[in-house]
């Protein structure tokens, strides 16, 4: 806080001066007097110049230093949450290991092509026995076979199929191999054609002890050629369920 401090003075300044004259007396009555002398001259006196006290400003006093802020109270943590009961891959979203309830399954899934055609399939699709572990371990990890088949309107047979790895090494798994198992499919203006290409997400949700039943979430891409050799892309994203096959 400042103080502004003021300064008031006052100068005092008095000067006297003054004289006196003598006055000639008349001359007494007689015979003629000599002359008078002439009176003594008056002196002047100066008067001595006055000082004016200075006033002097008393200070401001310091304001008073504010009292420190009282401390926080700390936060209590929080409870750890508690484990769930799915299986993590390697890497990526944990799925369940349980038995797959095929009963809620969807009844079809479809993709939709660019030329305007759109091409259904049957769910759940057809799962194969493990292709690289032993027989007398039907849950060891490897590579099994998935059959799709197209509903009648799309010629009824298998029209997609491919490997995947179960239990999964990661998840979503991105790494799928066609199999020559997919006949193909009709298409609306009677052509056929056959999947050529298939990527994307496969992201697992239940997975069967087994291994031979499943239920997941694709989202991707399956290129088809017909016999021209004329080529489209059709985008994929559904729910998609695996059933046991009776197939290797």
């Amino acid at each position: 806080m400042r103080v502004t401090l003021s300064i008031l003075a006052a100068l005092a300044l008095a000067a006297g001066c003054g004289g006196r004259q003598m006055l000639d007396l008349p001359a007494a009555d007689g015979g003629a007097g000599s002359p008078g002398s002439n009176g003594a001259a008056g002196r002047a006196t100066v008067g001595t110049a006055g000082t004016g006290a200075v006033g002097a400003g008393v200070a401001g006093m310091s304001g008073i230093v504010g009292a420190a802020g009282a401390t926080g109270i700390l936060g209590v943590a929080g409870f750890v949450g508690t484990t769930g009961t799915g299986a993590a891959g390697f890497s990526g979203s944990v799925y369940m290991v349980e038995p797959v309830d095929l009963t809620i399954a969807t009844p079809t899934f479809s993709m939709s092509c660019e030329n305007g055609a759109t091409i259904t399939f049957q769910d759940p699709c057809l799962v194969g026995g493990n292709l690289n572990g032993p027989a007398s371990d039907p849950a060891a990890q490897g590579a099994h076979e998935i059959e799709c088949t197209a509903v009648a309107a799309n010629g009824g047979s298998v029209g997609l199929s491919f490997l995947t790895i179960l239990p999964p090494p990661q998840n979503p798994q991105s790494l799928f191999l066609l199999t020559p198992t997919g006949l193909g499919v009709a298409l609306p203006d009677g052509q056929q054609a056959r999947a050529s290409a298939i990527s994307g997400n496969l992201d697992y949700y239940v997975v069967d002890p087994s291994n031979r039943a499943f239920e997941a979430r694709f989202i991707g891409l399956v290129t088809w050629i017909e016999p021209s050799g004329a080529t489209f892309d059709c985008k994929l994203d559904s729910m998609i369920w695996g059933a046991p096959g009776g197939f290797d």
